[in-house]
């Protein structure tokens, strides 16, 4: 079976420049055509790259320069590394350490960095990954002869950023990059940099510039015939162009990686791939398509060992067959994606083990050599007494035994926590197997409650009145045709049918208008009001006048509204704030004045220390909110007075505006004495997106 390293290790085996310091012409080349066959080899088989680099180190070992040792030794970590033997890498990397601590120079300490940085990216922690690269950066960067490792690593940086999420961070690091190579004669690396640049900005969903730096990579590499990398640019524009819902061109795009990959053997790239391809079909409705794609995906990635492929095939299966309402067979997807996540999980923690094992091989090392210096320092004091030495070596022993037992204690408790871990995925599963059953045997009611409590009940109601009224005045011209073609038309029976029209007419249009009117409460479910624009207004005079107008719309028991606090200038949109404090008063007087003789609403309005967010708090002496309404206040459709004009979308629309429009937050609170307040937190300066 190939040995293939993940994604990321693989970038970061490319991005590694390969630098060779020969000490005379007959070396150069002999050094030279072993490490070009080392390279040639580690893909198909890194297991003989190992016995080739120890013979090589062997026989030329003390002739090699530091860096030309350090090439070799970063090989062996990457066959390591392909074939996930994980304790075994950290010996290297401990090796690495004992020949850097004898040539600490820069470009060695660089070498040293680098090769941990790729070590914990590869065991998928990334954040280490990040610290390691820093430093190996700290220590080329001051000089200027190391302009080619500065570059590989501020483009490893950028492409770590990346996968971490942190994509403003990477684009600082990918710029420098690129501006160097836009210098260099390497189309590879040049074409390498727009590709993680446009990886950048397609995490910032800057999806028109992103595709720009896909489509300069891309040409590039077209241009130099890099045609294995090409398949990076074409599956990235086929994400691009996803998003962009042109689907013919994803569905090409990703294709088109998919046979490069295919050819070159690149079975993980291919997975990424045909899963992005499944997405796509799903999307686009193609759900038997995506079905058989995943058909395929499933036991190659079973095959190599790809779990996080797995995992999100599983994940996408389970999706499809929901959708088909096949769901038994959800159930059974369901079920191996819990399963692949253990193993992930698993993995996760024999990595973590063999860390620990390596620091517990390495502290003892470092103990045996104490013990050995402790017992020259014996022989030099020319110690007489046996009893004495013997004494010493005892004391040692029992001092290596107690931090050996020390060790073993804390792997001991590490595989307990590996079993608790177990044991919880394991009831989790087992919870997951009745919820699923419950979820199958409730499916209809589910559905049946979801819609009675939410848009059939406001909209289904009326519109069945409505077209229960047409029928019947059809029912009625069909009678009264009846009676006109046999004649039988009386004054009387025209009188009726007139009467009857009238009445079946006024209750369709009744109640078309009350769709009507439910249609525009729930266009209020979005962000943006159509005529509202961004403007600078007084945040304390919009809300005075905007209580003054909720007021005068009032004819009995009107409450008392007090507005006070700090004079601010907002940048924002003020005639959603006009709308939030409209529907609260409007709230508290349909939910919250029942039994209030009293009614009376305080509006506070104050400035942060930072003067850069404004908090209102607005709150009313109504008989308050239970604390078990407070979690469900904002849902849509929840209100605690079913029926009339309540339609249970006011606290929504409040929500929606405050978030997502203003970028601000709200948040209902309940005291001890069921007193009810609404606090709103909104930026001073709204920013532009």
């Amino acid at each position: 079976m190939p040995y293939k390293l993940s994604i990321i290790g693989y970038i970061l085996l490319v991005m590694m420049n390969i630098t060779i310091f020969p000490s005379s012409a007959n070396e150069a080349l002999s050094y030279e055509d072993a490490f070009e066959d080392l390279v040639k080899t580690l893909s198909s088989n890194p297991e003989e790259v190992l016995t080739k680099a120890n013979k090589l180190l062997a026989k030329h070992g003390t002739t090699y320069s530091t860096y030309q040792v350090l090439n070799i030794y970063r090989l062996k970590l990457h066959s390591y590394l392909y074939t996930n033997n994980y304790p075994a890498a950290f010996t290297l990397i401990d090796e690495v350490k004992n020949i850097v601590k004898n040539q600490s120079t820069p470009i060695s300490q660089w070498k040293l960095n680098y090769m941990q940085a790729v070590v914990y990216l590869q065991l998928e922690q990334g954040n280490k990954a990040i610290e390691y690269l820093l430093k190996a950066y700290k220590f080329i960067k001051p000089h200027a002869q190391y302009t080619e490792e500065r570059e590989t690593t501020e483009n490893a940086l950028g492409y770590v950023f990346i996968q971490l999420g942190f994509y403003k961070e990477a684009i600082p690091y990918l710029t420098s990059s690129l501006a160097f190579n836009k210098e260099s004669n390497n189309p590879s690396a040049l074409s390498r940099s727009y590709n993680n640049l446009g990886e950048a900005y397609f995490g910032l969903k800057d999806y028109d510039k992103s595709a720009k730096f896909h489509q300069k990579s891309l040409a590039i590499r077209i241009e130099n015939k890099l045609i294995f990398y090409s398949s990076y640019s074409y599956h990235n524009l086929g994400l691009i162009y996803k998003v962009q819902s042109e689907f013919v061109k994803a569905k090409e795009s990703l294709l088109k990686a998919i046979e490069i990959r295919k050819d070159n053997k690149f079975i993980q790239g291919v997975l990424a791939s045909q899963l992005e391809l499944a997405k796509l079909y799903n999307e686009t409705g193609k759900v038997h398509a995506a079905n058989e794609l995943l058909l395929a995906i499933i036991p190659t990635a079973t095959t190599e060992n790809k779990h996080t492929t797995l995992s999100k095939a599983y994940e996408l299966q389970a999706e499809l067959y929901q959708k088909r309402e096949q769901f038994e067979l959800a159930f059974h997807a369901l079920k191996n994606y819990q399963e692949t996540l253990e193993k992930i999980q698993l993995n996760i923690n024999d990595a973590e083990l063999a860390i620990y094992v390596t620091k517990l091989s390495t502290v003892t090392k470092d103990l045996n050599i104490l013990s050995l210096n402790k017992a020259n320092e014996i022989n030099e004091l020319k110690i007489k007494s046996i009893a004495q030495r013997s004494n010493l070596v005892n004391t040692f022993s029992l001092i290596i035994v107690t931090v050996l037992s020390i060790f073993l204690w804390l792997l001991h408790r590490k595989r307990k926590k590996i079993q608790k871990i177990n044991h919880s995925l394991s009831v989790s599963l087992d919870d997951l197997k009745i919820t699923q059953k419950k979820l199958i045997e409730s499916e209809k009611m589910s559905a049946l409650t979801v819609l009675v409590s939410g848009v059939a009940h406001k909209i289904n109601t009326p519109l069945g009145i409505g077209i229960t009224a047409i029928s019947h005045i059809e029912h009625s011209i069909i009678k009264f045709n009846e009676l006109l073609e046999n004649n039988q038309v009386k004054k009387s029976s025209f009188a009726n049918f007139v009467q009857e029209l009238k009445k079946a007419n006024s209750l369709a249009l009744d109640n078309m208008n009350n769709v009507a009117e439910l249609v525009n409460h729930f266009k209020l479910l979005t962000t943006q009001l159509g005529d509202d624009k961004k403007g600078k207004f007084n945040a304390l005079q919009l809300l005075s006048q905007e209580s003054e107008i909720s007021l005068s719309n009032i004819s009995d028991d009107k409450p008392s509204i007090t507005v006070h606090g700090d004079e601010i200038f907002l940048v924002s949109y003020p005639a959603a704030l006009k709308k939030v404090i409209s529907q609260l008063i409007n709230n508290s007087i349909d939910h919250a004045f029942d039994e209030q003789k009293t009614p009376t609403i305080d509006i506070s309005v104050r400035v942060d220390d930072a003067k850069e967010y404004v908090k209102i708090i607005y709150k009313d002496n109504g008989k308050g909110i239970s604390k078990d309404m407070v979690t469900k206040i904002f849902d849509p459709f929840y209100t605690s007075r079913m029926g009339g004009h309540n339609v249970g979308l006011g606290l929504s629309v409040v929500y929606n505006l405050i978030t997502q429009l203003m970028q601000g937050n709200i948040v209902c609170d309940v005291s001890k004495d069921n007193t009810t307040s609404f606090k709103i937190t909104l930026p001073i300066n709204l920013p532009d997106n």
